[in-house]
C-alpha cells in the first residue's frame, strides 16, 4: 500500500489539513483534492472511490471528510485500518469536538500524529497510546537535565547573595573606621613609607593615631574614605616628613579628539625625513563629509548574459457579462539592461512573426531604417553606448481590437436569484492552450460584507471582508486544468456581483517577438543574452 495523502476537507471540498507521504507539486494535491466532492456519494459510512490513476478512501466524520488518497494497487483493507486510525487519533486530538475550528486549532498536531501513523507513503505498526507517547516526547534524560538546570541556577543565585552581603558588610566596616579618624592605611607619607619617622636618620617611630598633627601622621588623618593623598616636602631633621595640601593648578582648557586632523608634529617630521633623501609611503588620511568619493559601478557577473533582454506585456480586457468583448487592448515594451560595460555597443537581432494589427514605435534614439529592413535594434548613432544597469526601454507596440479569440481567460458569470438572495455560478475556460496562467485570482464583489456560503469550488477561496470581496484563487491555469467553476450562495441583489475582477501573471508574450542574436557593434562577435517575457493583467473585468 502506498498513500499519496491524509487530508481533513469539508463536504463543500474545503481543505483543512493535509499531509503529503510522497513527493508531489501542490498543483497536484490541490487538483486531487478539489476532484474528491464531486465524486463521493451519499448514505454511505466507509467506503471508496476510484479514478483513471488514485483512489480515495474517506469516512464521514460529523461535517467533515477524513480521506486517505491511494494509489490503485493499493490494498483496500489495509487502507480502512489506516483510515479507522487515523479517525481515533483525530478524536483524541480534537477532544470529540470535530468542526472546522477544532481541526484548525490542533492542525500542527494532527499532522505529527498523520507522521507518527504512515512513514513514506505505508502504514507503521502502532497504537493510539503509542502514538501519544510519541507526540508527547517525554523523555527522562531531558527532566533530569532541567532539574540540574534549575538547581545550578538556584545556586548561583545564593552565591551571589552571598556576595551582597559580604560588600555591604565591607562597606559598612569601612565607613566606621572613616569615621572614627582612620585614614586609608600605610601610604607613601606615612611613618612606615620611605619619608616617614622610621628612617636612617629618625629618632623614634612616627607617631600614629587621629589627635596628632597630620605632619607627623603615621596613619593619615583624613576622615573621608579614599581621600586623595597630599603632595609631601623634603624630610626635616628630625626625620620627620612635613605635608602640605595640594594646591590646586589651573589647566587650558581641553579639546576632545577630532577625526581626521593633522598632527603639526608628524608633518614635521615627515618633512624633515623627505627632505634627507628618505623614500615614504604615507597612507592617505580620511575624507572629510564634505569630499564625497564617486560610488563604485556594480560588478558584472559572467555567470549571467551580458545583456539582459525584458518583453513585458499589460492585458486591459473589458469582458461583457451577457458574453463577448467589448474592449481588448495589448501594450508591449521591450527594454535592454547593460551588465558588461565592456559590451554595452551592441545590436539586437529580432524575429519578428505574422503580428498582424500590432502597431510598433522605436525609441527616437534608435536607428528606424535598420529596424524596418533588418529587424534590427540598433542605436543611431553606433558610436554612443547604452548606458550600463540601467533599464532602458527601446520599443513599443500595442493592439487594440475586439477579437474573442485573442483573450486568454474567458470567465462566465451566472448569478441567480433565491428566496434568501442569489446563487452564483462562475466558469472560466483557458482560450489559449499554449500560455500557461500563474497567480490566478478572480475577484467577486459581495455588496452585504457578509461571508458566502461556496458549495463547490475547482482551487481555493478566500472572503475579504474589509474588501468585501470574494477571492477565487488558483496557482495555474494550463492546459490540464483549462477550465473550472465555483458555486457559492450570498444574500445579495444577483446584479451586484459585478464587476468582476480578474488578475493573472504569465511567461509569455502576445506578440510574437524573439531575439535571434547580440552582437557587438565594434568587433560583430556574438555578446551573451538572456530574454524573459511577462505578461501582467492592467484591468481585466467583467461588467
Amino acid at each position: 500500500m502506498v498513500v499519496l495523502s491524509a487530508a481533513i476537507a469539508t463536504k463543500q471540498g474545503k481543505t483543512l489539513v493535509a499531509r503529503q507521504f510522497v513527493e508531489m507539486t501542490r498543483i497536484r494535491i490541490e487538483g486531487l483534492l478539489s476532484a474528491f466532492p464531486k465524486l463521493i456519494g451519499s448514505g454511505k459510512q466507509h467506503t471508496y472511490v476510484e479514478t483513471e490513476t488514485v483512489r480515495y478512501v474517506y469516512q464521514p466524520m460529523e461535517s467533515l471528510f477524513l480521506l486517505l488518497i491511494t494509489n490503485k494497487a493499493s490494498n483496500i483493507l489495509e487502507d480502512l485500518e489506516t483510515l479507522r486510525l487515523l479517525s481515533k487519533v483525530v478524536q483524541e486530538w480534537c477532544q470529540n469536538v470535530i468542526d472546522e475550528d477544532g481541526v484548525l486549532k490542533n492542525a500542527f498536531d494532527l499532522v505529527f500524529a498523520f507522521d507518527e501513523v504512515i512513514s513514506m507513503g505505508y502504514r507503521e505498526s502502532v497504537s493510539l497510546p503509542q502514538i501519544k507517547t510519541y507526540c508527547e516526547m517525554e523523555s527522562h534524560e531531558e527532566k533530569l537535565h532541567q532539574m540540574i538546570k534549575i538547581s545550578k541556577m538556584n545556586e548561583a543565585k545564593e552565591l551571589a547573595k552571598k556576595k551582597m552581603m559580604e560588600m555591604d558588610r565591607r562597606r559598612a566596616e569601612v565607613e566606621r573606621q572613616g569615621g572614627s579618624g582612620y585614614g586609608s592605611g600605610i601610604g607613601s607619607n606615612s611613618g612606615f613609607g620611605p619619608s616617614g619617622g622610621y628612617g636612617p636618620s629618625s629618632g623614634s617611630y612616627g607617631q600614629g593615631g587621629g589627635s596628632n598633627p597630620p605632619s607627623s601622621s603615621g596613619f593619615g588623618s583624613s576622615s573621608q574614605y579614599n581621600r586623595p593623598e597630599p603632595q609631601t616636602t623634603p624630610k626635616t631633621s628630625s626625620g620627620r616628613g612635613t605635608t602640605e595640601p595640594a594646591v590646586p593648578t589651573s589647566k587650558a582648557p581641553s579639546k576632545g579628539m577630532q577625526l581626521g586632523a593633522k598632527n603639526k608634529k608628524s608633518d614635521a617630521m615627515l618633512s624633515s625625513l623627505r627632505s634627507e633623501g628618505e623614500a615614504l609611503e604615507v597612507s592617505p588620511t580620511r575624507q572629510t563629509s564634505d569630499t564625497s568619493a564617486p560610488a563604485p559601478s556594480a560588478t558584472y557577473n559572467p555567470l549571467q548574459g551580458a545583456v539582459q533582454v525584458l518583453i513585458e506585456e499589460k492585458l486591459v480586457v473589458q469582458l461583457n457579462r451577457d458574453g463577448g468583448v467589448n474592449n481588448l487592448e495589448i501594450k508591449g515594451d521591450l527594454y535592454l539592461t547593460i551588465l558588461d560595460e565592456n559590451k554595452a555597443k551592441v545590436a539586437v537581432r529580432m524575429q519578428q512573426g505574422p503580428n498582424s494589427g500590432y502597431q510598433f514605435k522605436l525609441h527616437p534614439n534608435m536607428n528606424k531604417q535598420q529596424w524596418g529592413e533588418q529587424s534590427i535594434l540598433g542605436l543611431r548613432d553606433p558610436s554612443r553606448p547604452y548606458p550600463v544597469n540601467n533599464k532602458t526601454p527601446v520599443l513599443k507596440w500595442r493592439l487594440q481590437g475586439k477579437d474573442e479569440a485573442m483573450v486568454p481567460l474567458m470567465i462566465s458569470c451566472w448569478p441567480s436569484p433565491t428566496a434568501g438572495g442569489s446563487t452564483v455560478n462562475i466558469e472560466y475556460e483557458l482560450l489559449n492552450r499554449d500560455v500557461e496562467l500563474s497567480e490566478v485570482s478572480i475577484f467577486i464583489p459581495i455588496a452585504n460584507g457578509q461571508p458566502p456560503q461556496v458549495s463547490q469550488v475547482d482551487g481555493l477561496y478566500k472572503f475579504r471582508p474589509k474588501e468585501s470581496q470574494l477571492e477565487w484563487r488558483l496557482a495555474s491555469i494550463s492546459s490540464s486544468n483549462s477550465s473550472g467553476s465555483l458555486e457559492f450562495s450570498a444574500p445579495v441583489d444577483p446584479a451586484s456581483v459585478f464587476p468582476v475582477t480578474v488578475a493573472f501573471t504569465a511567461a509569455s508574450s502576445f506578440c510574437q517577438l524573439d531575439v535571434v542574436d547580440v552582437s557587438n557593434i565594434d568587433d560583430q562577435q556574438p555578446v551573451t543574452y538572456e530574454v524573459r517575457k511577462m505578461i501582467a493583467t492592467e484591468d481585466y473585468n467583467i461588467s
